[in-house]
């Protein structure tokens, strides 16, 4: 082990680098991963969902399934954008995609991290027409808006 880093520090081979470089996702498999993780919420708000068509949208069948509906929504995201982000790094799409989020300096995200970037950071990047998560596309590391307010970057697994 290199006598500059502790057994304590994470793995940069696991978090996608290879000695002080890191090998960043691209921006169309983070915008894959954001397209599967989306088919995945709408196919649980769909299946919980899909009843309420069939009746009476006053009654009160429809509106306990449309807040069902609402709070498996909730549960969803905080599963997948949140528990899994701080367990694993990545959601189920950036999974599926072999992509991880990490902090700049290559180490796991904390609760604190995850919340920055996942709530405070993408409510700023959707205020901005979107153009916050767009230029990723454009950016040296491939950060959008969020990543730079967390202070995290998406690397390939």
């Amino acid at each position: 082990m290199d006598d500059n880093m502790s057994s304590s520090e994470p793995n940069k081979m696991d978090a996608g680098m290879s000695g002080d470089s890191m090998n960043y996702a691209s921006f169309m498999s983070r915008l894959g991963a954001y397209v599967i993780d989306g088919l995945i919420m709408g196919a649980i708000y769909a299946v919980i969902t899909t009843p309420i068509a069939f009746m009476d949208q006053d009654s009160s069948g429809a509106i306990v399934l449309g807040m069902v509906g609402n709070l498996a929504l909730l549960a969803w995201v905080i599963y997948n954008n949140l528990y899994l982000l701080v367990k694993d790094g990545a959601t189920v799409g950036k999974k599926a995609l072999k992509i991880k989020v990490v902090k700049a300096d290559g180490g796991d995200l904390t609760w604190g991290v995850a919340i920055m970037r996942e709530v405070v950071g993408k409510f700023v990047s959707g205020l901005t027409s979107s153009i916050g998560y767009i230029i990723a596309a454009f950016t040296s590391r491939k950060q959008a808006l969020h990543d730079y307010i967390a202070k995290t970057v998406v690397v390939k697994r």
